[in-house]
């Protein structure tokens, strides 16, 4: 996958080079072909080599200060205008669809050069982790395997004239490999050839198969098959708590966006001693006061998420690195306390444990012009939270649809391995 990367990274930067022209500009602003050969060649390589830096670290910036602060800007502009006023649902998990696809793409393919995460290793851990010469090398090698690398040596030795890309040549290669012919009677008489060649692949890999690093490592792997089984099974128990209830999550979610006025309502009753002064006909019923009275949602796999969360919380999760799993594992504070989740979700359990908390602190309002901040204020609240409500929720469902296909067969899948079956 990383290779994959690289290689698209790399023609990326070569189509931007080649097409503005980058590298032509600098070479003759440096006056770099008055130079002797053998320092020409040197400095057309840093040429190309800076570029591609310069490149992949503006792909980088553009990532983090562009795409990510527009997309909070657009979240911000939705949630507080869009989700209170229209209630346009729809638009909002499109954004939330499109941003989470982008946010995907960019941590699959960006070059990773510009990071932000805080470094905690002090000097001692630095100076007792650092590569050893060994180390180095291999890293070395990594480097002049990089398919970056390799086109920046392509692009020298074309700018150098030590190879001629001819494009015509290449189209005709092209088309004979499409249009070549299998010779079936020479490849079955090299087939004695090719059985005896097969032969000698396990006397090549006898002393790594059975020397004494092997063996350690054959009861190492022994010794965490039950750990990947444990993790295994935390996923699936996941995978089937979430699944049971992200449906239920999104009818409470409806019912929550479609009646926002009410529970501003029952937030303001339990937070100002004098609502009543404010919104006579909601107060005179006591019933109507009460959360019990609407059909906001009892959820209990919530909580079974939340339980299921602590109880594998210190455990390492398998496909942590991918972006789905990696996604909600970063939202885990939210599920992990089923409080926090139901308050998250409105659910009735949530508007309850709100209305507590707010009663806790009562406050008043003096006059109209302070009665209708206070209930704008709540207004912008819930429609923050719901958002990111719809974003939690959103982020479940990419984990459950990933998850599946890890765990279970597709249907192609078990036709293919049918197939294979019968042919043994």
């Amino acid at each position: 996958m990383k290779f994959i990367k690289n290689l698209l990274i790399s023609i990326f930067c070569t189509m931007l080079i080649l097409f503005f022209k980058l590298d032509d500009f600098l070479i003759n602003w440096l006056h770099i072909n008055e130079f002797s050969f053998y320092v020409k060649i040197g400095s057309i390589f840093i040429v190309y080599l800076v570029l591609f830096l310069l490149l992949c670290i503006l792909i980088d910036i553009f990532y983090v200060q562009i795409i990510v602060s527009f997309e909070l800007k657009i979240e911000t502009l939705l949630s507080k205008k869009i989700l209170v006023k229209q209630k346009w649902k729809r638009l909002i998990i499109f954004v939330i669809r499109t941003s989470y696809a982008i946010n995907k793409l960019f941590y699959k393919y960006r070059p990773g050069i510009v990071r932000y995460a805080y470094s905690k290793g002090n000097d001692i851990w630095v100076c007792i982790t650092k590569n050893t010469i060994s180390e180095k090398f291999v890293s070395l090698l990594k480097v002049l395997f990089n398919p970056i690398f390799i086109v920046i040596i392509l692009l020298v030795a074309k700018k150098l004239m030590f190879i001629d890309v001819n494009f015509k040549v290449i189209e005709e290669i092209i088309n004979k490999f499409l249009t070549i012919k299998v010779d079936v009677k020479s490849i079955f008489s090299s087939m004695p050839l090719i059985v005896a060649l097969l032969t000698l692949i396990p006397f090549v890999f006898f002393f790594y198969f059975y020397s004494d690093k092997a063996e350690v490592r054959k009861l190492v792997e022994e010794s965490e098959q039950e750990k990947r089984k444990n993790e295994v099974i935390f996923l699936k128990l996941l995978l089937t708590e979430i699944w049971s209830a992200i449906y239920e999550i999104s009818e409470n979610l409806e019912y929550v966006t479609e009646h926002q006025e009410l529970v501003v309502d029952l937030i303001l009753n339990s937070k100002l001693s004098n609502f009543s002064k404010f919104n006579d006909r909601f107060s005179r019923d006591l019933i109507t006061r009460t959360v019990d009275h609407y059909p906001f949602k009892e959820i209990e796999g919530l909580d079974r998420i939340s339980h299921l969360i602590n109880e594998n919380k210190d455990k390492r999760m398998i496909f942590a690195w991918k972006y789905e799993i990696k996604e909600l594992k970063n939202n885990f504070y939210q599920l992990e306390n089923e409080c926090i989740s139901n308050k998250v979700f409105y659910t009735k359990k949530g508007m309850k444990l709100t209305i507590e908390e707010k009663e806790k602190n009562k406050t008043n309002c003096y006059d109209e012009k302070c009665y209708a901040e206070q209930r704008e204020y709540e207004k912008e609240i819930i429609a923050n939270q719901l958002y990111n409500a719809y974003e939690l929720l959103y982020k479940m469902y990419r984990f459950c649809i990933f998850v599946d296909s890890i765990l279970y067969q597709s249907n192609n899948e078990k036709i293919v391995k049918k197939i294979f079956s019968k042919t043994k």
